[in-house]
């Protein structure tokens, strides 16, 4: 009789062994009117199963079905392990590197393995004029500038259908491009909405267009970089899906939220119309960064919490902000995006009626967390209720140099000089968006964290 360890190594030789043994076995052993299965050495796979099973039937036992389907199961688990094949070589475009947003992309983008070249469309008068102004834009928030052979920068006008570009840049974008990450946009709160019709709107629509004209068998991927303010117009209470937004209506009212909410349903239009990945990815207040807490001083948060050295007060509010850090939200576009293999993120890919909410899942009380958290950073301020703070910023110093938040302060009389109640009724689906990105699952903590003291050592040098 031969040895007989793990059967499914037999071979031609082995099978007609395992024959013999099933004559030896029915010969030898009495199994009642039950029949022996021509196969039973290699169905059983090992002695102590085939004992069990010639057991099974000489007493009449049935084998047990779940031995089956654990076997099954087992199998399943066993050979679902694949040796996965070398990063692809991706060529992404991204706009908006010279933005705070974007540039952090560009910095993780540099890092990726699977990233064969970064197309960055800057304006500026030449390439070497557009290289300069990516490379300084890194440099000026100490972000390390590794692998800067992947950098293709270009000057370029999105408002035109060729972007500007050399049209030997567009052949090879066409016949090598796979994602375009959309992060430029003017953020001027005084534009109205048909201000940004000839670069943004039809910027959107160019890009898109470069996306459909690949070589490949697929168009290029595309995704958009919108605002939480898109829709923060929607009557209160609300609770915004992760989708499209249902009434033009919803946007804030300023051009820059409806210019987004415009570019949002042209999007939608794009991955409905022509079947390609066209994604949307609304994106809450972007703060400073985790590791040095840089946050650009002149943007509008920063200059109202200035207000606490300027006035020496800061306005009480009822708002319930959900701010998330430059590099977490940099993380979260690229995850959602897919640039970062993300399984679970390709499974929306192709549903144009998901969009991602980039904002921080874990929300904190403005004046209750805040406020005393900024004091605990050294600021030392009084706390006005919203009107009182408007009015003082109405009479204080008039020279943007000495006082830089009073060139906003129609912008904060129009939000907070009335009785109004706050935005606290206002919150955003996350539940899709945190399956598919690591970085936002969970939220971030603000306030315990010490990135609030962060902040302010950062501004420190410019307050």
């Amino acid at each position: 009789m031969f040895h007989m360890g793990d059967l499914f190594h037999m071979g031609g030789g082995p099978s007609l062994q395992a024959i013999k043994a099933r004559g030896i076995l029915h010969s030898q052993i009495d199994i009642g009117a039950a029949a022996l299965a021509h196969n039973v050495v290699f169905d059983c796979g090992t002695i102590t199963k085939l004992v069990a099973h010639l057991h099974g039937l000489r007493t009449g036992e049935a084998s047990k079905p779940e031995n089956e389907l654990e076997a099954m199961s087992q199998m399943i688990c066993k050979y679902s392990t694949f040796v996965n094949r070398p990063a692809s070589n991706q060529v992404v475009i991204l706009t908006g590197t010279t933005g705070s947003l974007g540039v952090y992309i560009l910095s993780r983008l540099l890092e990726l393995s699977s990233i064969k070249k970064v197309v960055c469309l800057v304006r500026a008068a030449c390439e070497r004029s557009a290289l300069d102004r990516v490379l300084s834009s890194l440099s000026s928030r100490s972000l390390p500038i590794v692998n800067a052979y992947k950098i293709a920068a270009f000057p370029s006008n999105l408002g035109s259908e060729d972007l500007g570009l050399p049209s030997t840049a567009i052949d090879e974008l066409r016949g090598s491009l796979t994602h375009v990450i959309h992060a430029a946009w003017a953020v001027n709160f005084t534009l109205g909405v048909c201000s940004y019709e000839k670069q943004h709107i039809k910027g959107v629509q160019n890009l898109i267009n470069l996306c459909l004209s690949s070589k490949s068998s697929t168009p290029a991927e595309f995704y958009f970089c919108s605002s939480i303010s898109a829709a923060a117009g929607t009557p209160l209470p609300a609770y915004v899906a992760e989708g499209p937004i249902p009434e033009l209506a919803h946007a804030q009212n300023m051009g820059y939220a409806q210019s987004k909410l415009v570019a949002e349903n042209i999007i939608h239009a794009a991955a409905r119309n022509t079947g390609m990945v066209a994604k949307v990815l609304r994106v809450g207040q972007i703060v400073g960064d985790t590791v040095a807490g840089r946050w650009n001083p002149t943007e509008a948060i920063p200059l109202m919490l200035q207000t606490a050295k300027t006035l020496g007060a800061l306005p009480a509010l009822d708002e319930t902000p959900s701010w998330l850090p430059v590099d977490v939200v940099a993380n979260a576009v690229l995850e959602l995006s897919g640039v970062i293999p993300n399984t679970k993120a390709k499974c929306f890919a192709h549903d144009p009626d998901v969009v991602y909410h980039v904002q921080n899942s874990r929300n904190f009380r403005w004046t209750e967390d805040l406020l005393p958290a900024l004091q605990n950073s050294g600021l030392k301020f009084e706390i006005l209720p919203k009107r009182a703070w408007v009015q003082r910023l109405r009479e204080s110093e008039q020279d943007p140099q000495k006082n830089p938040t009073i060139k906003l302060l129609d912008f904060f009389a129009e939000k907070y000089d009335n009785d109004a109640p706050g935005r606290s009724g206002l919150s955003f689906a996350m539940e899709k968006t945190e399956l598919c990105s690591p970085s936002l699952n969970g939220g971030v903590d603000l306030i315990d964290s010490g990135l609030v003291k962060k902040f302010v050592k950062a501004w420190a040098p410019q307050w």
